[in-house]
């Protein structure tokens, strides 16, 4: 007799967020990584620890655990952590890994006007979204 997998859907356990700002300093046009979890903390808000590693056209973020925000105010709302960098132009691969080790791979291409997704994740722990 064989057992039949569940076909239950995994919840994402984290958002990568991609937008283009301009910074109120520089006046220069910006891209904002933010990474955060999907679950929302009740009484602190919590920092994403990440160490980084970039190549040339590739970003790689491993994620360390998490810590407390500097802030010892009470706060309600998700992890984060977030990336500013100038204006990419070009095709550039990146890669999530988790506190489990799993990978996640996508690929975005930059434009002047917009960013556009190249190819997906597809790994289930990690949503991507572009502003």
């Amino acid at each position: 007799m064989t057992k039949k997998k569940s076909a239950v859907a995994k919840i994402p356990e984290y958002r990568f967020l991609v937008s283009k700002f301009i910074d109120e300093r520089t006046q220069k046009e910006k891209i904002l990584f933010t990474l955060e979890t999907t679950r929302v903390f009740r009484s602190f808000r919590y920092n994403i620890l990440v160490k980084e590693k970039s190549a040339p056209a590739a970003f790689v973020f491993v994620i360390d655990g998490l810590t407390m925000s500097s802030l010892s105010i009470p706060e309600t709302g998700p992890a984060f952590f977030l990336k500013e960098v100038f204006m990419l132009k070009g095709e550039y691969d990146f890669t999530v890994i988790n506190l489990n080790k799993d990978k996640a791979h996508f690929k975005l291409k930059f434009t002047p006007k917009n960013i556009k997704i190249v190819k997906a994740p597809e790994n289930s722990f990690i949503e991507l979204f572009l502003e």
